[in-house]
């Protein structure tokens, strides 16, 4: 794992992140954006997030495969019903929701 193409590989991966994220800030292009547009950019990190990590939950559990999609059932009806919903909560409810739907 040390060899120097491994290194090479993150430290172009690290730089090319980096360049992504400080694009906005060097432009200044997000001030002149609609509103709509400007917050669907403030959502797109936790967007993506689900995005990755929903796949997850389905295939993670194979044999229970309904515990996963439980869990993610109940944080989005809390995160959509409570006025100033916690992300914390949000968390706790979906592990708890998972692990008491695995018990079954």
């Amino acid at each position: 794992m040390s060899s120097p193409g491994y290194w090479a590989y993150i430290i172009s991966i690290a730089a090319i992140t980096y360049l992504i994220r400080i694009i906005p800030f060097v432009f200044k292009f997000t001030e002149k954006m609609p509103p709509f547009l400007k917050k669907c950019m403030n959502v797109m990190p936790t967007a993506s997030f689900g995005a990755l990590i929903f796949p997850l939950i389905i295939t993670d559990y194979s044999p229970a495969w309904y515990a996963g999609l439980a869990g993610v059932t109940a944080a989005f009806l809390y995160a959509c019903f409570v006025k100033k919903s916690s992300l914390i909560v949000c968390v706790i409810i979906s592990v708890a929701v998972t692990y008491i739907a695995l018990l079954f």
